[in-house]
């Protein structure tokens, strides 16, 4: 379990946003220390009020390198094959892009500046070239919980790619 908070401040000294994140390797541990975060978001149970489908393009990961994020899992399809995927899966960060987009488009379009809040877990990897909806419910008057899951899934048998979602914004 591994926590880390994240500042970004404008030119002027401004605090622009503040990123928390946990990693949770589920198959480490065993060395005693905290317990990961029992952090679930309850889910409507009812029809998504909003849903946006898109594919990811196959160049996702190429794109995301630029970021810092080198690792061989986004790249490189001989290492992808050892762990028995069948090509290099798109970096966590960009599910997030990916989703944002979508929630700001439906919710608040043109107006990033309003998200307040983007929380979510990552619960399966994806494949570039996979068409992906947001599904997404609105819960309040500035907020919706979100799950981004592949297009073809029914809505119950649907494995999330990042689930418990919620976003908040003014």
């Amino acid at each position: 379990l591994s926590k880390q908070t994240g500042r970004s401040y404008s030119s002027d000294g401004t605090l622009l946003c503040e990123t928390e994140t946990w990693d949770v390797c589920i198959y480490d541990g065993g060395w005693g220390g905290p317990k990961p975060p029992k952090d679930i978001v309850e889910m409507p149970d009812r029809a998504p009020d909003a849903v946006v489908e898109e594919t990811m393009p196959l160049n996702m990961p190429l794109i995301y390198r630029l970021m810092g994020d080198w690792h061989q899992q986004h790249i490189d399809f001989a290492y992808t094959e050892q762990t028995g995927l069948a090509r290099p899966i798109a970096h966590g960060v960009s599910l997030g892009g990916f989703t944002m987009r979508h929630i700001i488009s439906s919710f608040f379009p043109g107006e990033p500046e309003r998200m307040k809040r983007f929380k979510t877990r990552i619960t399966s990897p994806v494949l570039p070239g996979t068409t992906l909806q947001t599904r997404m419910w609105k819960v309040g008057d500035n907020e919706i919980r979100f799950q981004l899951v592949d297009a073809d899934a029914d809505e119950t048998g649907a494995k999330p790619h990042l689930n418990f979602g919620i976003c908040e914004w003014a």
